[in-house]
């Protein structure tokens, strides 16, 4: 089986999420499954790391303030990879908004696993507000993820 993790951030990046992503990135390689993350950074040769294999790329931000980068080389990544499951970790990220952004759906016919933490943008009412429209596209569209992680 071939799962891709996609996570804003990854290890050596430390923080709550870059260890969960890690933590399910691990597991699923110690299953004996062939396990990829997709991650921000300076492109650089395919990295591994405790049998995951990494690959970051010029990318930034979500559907609400802009993605800054090339979604298309991700997409095109996820498309030669054939992974049978991918992973998101978080909602409000690059990783989520590419299978949202403009109809898309997950390449290959992967099954996607959304974990939809990432919400805190969301703690007041000016920030709900501005991602009022954010908030109605993910309304429309939470059927095109498979399973969730709450």
């Amino acid at each position: 089986m071939r799962v891709v993790v996609i996570s804003e951030h990854y290890h050596p990046q430390i923080g709550g999420a870059e260890r969960v992503s890690q933590a399910i990135a691990e597991a699923s390689a110690a299953e004996g499954w062939d396990t990829h993350v997709f991650t921000s950074g300076k492109p650089s040769d395919v990295e591994h790391l405790n049998d995951v294999t990494i690959h970051r790329f010029e990318i930034s931000g979500n559907m609400t303030k802009g993605i800054k980068g090339d979604t298309r080389l991700i997409r095109k990544h996820l498309n030669e990879l054939h992974p049978e499951v991918i992973v998101v970790y978080a909602l409000q990220t690059w990783g989520a908004d590419i299978l949202l952004q403009n109809g898309n759906t997950a390449p290959s016919g992967a099954r996607v696993i959304l974990v939809p933490c990432g919400l805190s943008a969301l703690s007041t009412l000016t920030r709900r507000l501005y991602y009022f429209s954010y908030l109605k596209r993910l309304k429309r569209d939470w059927q095109r993820f498979d399973h969730y992680i709450f």
